[in-house]
C-alpha cells in the first residue's frame, strides 16, 4: 500500500510540529482513498491501495495542549474542526476526516502508537468510519529522523488489529494521486436539480455522499424496490450508474439508463423506465 502527503501540506506539518517541540504536536489531517471495492460496497483495510494525505490544517494554539508526552486537542475545537472539515469536503469531494496526526518528537527514527493513541484516538475513528463504510481508520504518526522528521502511518482494521502501513512519501502536489484527491465536483447543480424533476414526478429520493466521490441518490419504487443512481465525481464527464436493488432478497440487478440533458432540460428517471 502506498501512503502520499502532498508536499504542501507536509511543509505544514514540519512547520507546526517544529514551532511546538520539543512538545507534542496536533494538526487535523483529511485523507482520500483509492480502492478496489464497489462504491456502495464496505471499504476493507485490504481493498485499499493507495491513502492520500491531501489537506492538512494546524490545530490553533488555543485550542490544544501539549506537553513533552501528550497532547490534546480541547473539547471546544470540535466545532473549529467540524467547520474546517465541512469546508475540505464541500471542495474536494473525495478527501474525508478519517486519520488523526500527532507527534512523537522524543521518538528516534521509529515509532508505535500509545495505548491513549489507540484507545482514544483509532478505536472510536474507527467505529465512526464503520459507520459510512469504511472499516479501517489511520493515524499519522511523526517521529524524529535525524534533523528532520517522518511521517508513519498506522491502521486498525475492523477487528481492530492495528498495523503499520509505512512512512509516507512525500510528493508534488502536481502528483496525479494528489490532484485527483483535490479534484472538485461541477455536477452538484445538475444532480439538485435532477433530484427536483424526479420529486416533481412524486419519487423521493435520497442523497447519500459516499468515500471516493461518489454521490448515491436512492429512490425508492414501492415497499422492497429502490433504484440506487451513482455519480462519480467528475460526472457528467463519466456516466452515473444505476441498479435496481430487492431489499428483500439483498439482489441488485445493473439497469441500461441514461441521464439525459434534453435540450437544456433534465429528463428525470419516468415511472414506467423505473419499472
Amino acid at each position: 500500500m502506498r501512503i502520499v502527503v502532498a508536499r504542501d501540506s507536509w511543509q505544514v506539518i514540519t512547520r507546526e510540529l517544529d514551532r511546538v517541540a520539543p512538545d507534542e504536536g496536533v494538526l487535523l489531517p483529511v485523507v482520500a482513498l483509492e480502492h478496489r471495492a464497489d462504491p456502495c460496497a464496505p471499504i476493507a483495510l485490504a481493498d485499499l491501495t493507495t491513502v492520500v494525505l491531501a489537506a492538512v490544517r494546524c490545530v490553533p494554539p488555543e485550542l490544544q495542549r501539549g506537553s513533552l508526552m501528550r497532547v490534546v486537542a480541547l473539547p471546544r475545537s470540535d466545532a473549529w474542526a467540524d467547520g474546517v472539515v465541512g469546508e475540505l469536503v464541500r471542495r474536494h469531494p473525495r478527501v474525508r476526516a478519517a486519520a488523526y496526526l500527532h507527534s512523537h518528537p522524543f521518538a528516534d527514527d521509529r515509532t508505535w502508537p500509545s495505548g491513549a493513541d489507540i484507545d482514544g484516538h483509532m478505536r472510536p475513528l474507527l467505529a465512526r468510519n464503520a459507520e459510512a463504510g469504511l472499516c479501517a481508520s489511520f493515524s499519522f504518526i511523526a517521529c524524529r529522523r535525524g534533523r528532520g522528521w517522518a511521517l508513519p502511518c498506522f491502521a486498525m482494521d475492523a477487528r481492530g488489529r492495528v498495523s503499520e502501513l509505512g512512512d509516507s512519501e512525500v510528493v508534488d502536489d502536481d502528483c496525479p494521486a494528489i490532484v485527483h484527491a483535490r479534484a472538485g465536483r461541477t455536477s452538484r447543480p445538475v444532480l439538485k436539480r435532477w433530484r427536483a424533476e424526479l420529486r416533481r414526478r412524486g419519487f423521493a429520493p435520497r442523497l447519500d455522499e459516499l468515500f471516493g466521490g461518489w454521490s448515491r441518490v436512492r429512490i425508492p419504487l414501492d415497499g422492497h424496490r429502490v433504484v440506487v443512481a451513482l455519480f462519480p465525481v467528475d460526472f457528467p464527464a463519466t456516466p452515473p450508474q444505476y441498479h435496481l436493488v430487492d431489499t428483500r432478497t439483498r439482489r441488485a440487478e445493473r439497469l441500461d439508463l441514461a441521464f439525459a440533458l434534453d435540450g437544456g432540460e433534465i429528463r428525470a428517471l419516468s415511472r414506467a423506465e423505473a419499472a
